[in-house]
């Protein structure tokens, strides 16, 4: 049941991260190489952990 919320919570994480990333490079008017990959591995580690305990 534990990794049943950790894994929603990974989900809510990864699609704020994914929604911050495309809401900033549409209206970032300086775009930031490393804050686009740092977005784009939380949302990626996060989405990847949470379809794992979704799968256990």
């Amino acid at each position: 049941m534990a990794l049943l919320w950790l894994a929603w919570i990974l989900v809510i994480v990864g699609i704020i991260a994914v929604v911050a990333l495309v809401v900033y490079t549409e209206f970032g008017r300086d775009p930031s190489i490393p804050l686009s990959i740092l977005l784009i591995i939380i949302a990626s580690v996060a989405l990847g952990f949470s379809i794992h305990l979704f799968l256990i």
